[in-house]
């Protein structure tokens, strides 16, 4: 669970919680001070500086911990939200992250970050079903042959 609080208040995210998989929709202006925040100006300093946590971190990605433990000040859940937007694992390439943060910042707009964290959102969804799919095909095929196997074959 990601505490919502403190926040900026205002106006949420026009897009349901649930269909994000968030507890609640975040705050516009929350997500805006992630992308104001002085550590997001440089994200590969930002991986420098912090511990590296696991082996993606130790070749220079940037990954969700650390992102999380440079923005203390801001919102968790905007924090969290932001990630995702960037990227649909715990775990970017930090010139990714800087020039999709960028151009946040430049546009400005609520609608590029929005339909990216929703793409993303959907990839993930889409990845899901289709390993759960795929598990369900296996566990099919190991089901009829099993039952195969254990009526003789058919009119053997």
């Amino acid at each position: 669970q990601l505490p919502s609080e403190p926040s900026a208040g205002g106006a949420a995210l026009d897009v349901p919680a649930w269909l994000l998989g968030y507890p609640n929709a975040p705050c516009i202006q929350d997500i805006i001070d992630v992308f104001e925040a002085e550590a997001v100006r440089d994200i590969p300093a930002m991986v420098a500086a912090k511990p590296e946590i696991s082996y993606m971190a130790s070749r220079g990605y940037l990954q969700y911990k650390c992102f999380q433990q440079s923005l203390t000040e801001c919102n968790p859940l905007a924090v969290r939200v932001v990630f995702d937007a960037i990227s649909s694992s715990d775990t970017v390439d930090p010139e990714v992250a800087q020039g999709l943060l960028d151009s946040w910042k430049v546009e400005g707009t609520e609608v590029s970050f929005l339909s990216k964290l929703v793409l993303t959102k959907t990839k993930a969804y889409a990845a899901v079903l289709a390993l759960a799919g795929i598990l369900a095909l296996v566990i099919d095929l190991i089901w009829e042959e099993a039952l195969y196997a254990h009526i003789g074959g058919l009119g053997a």
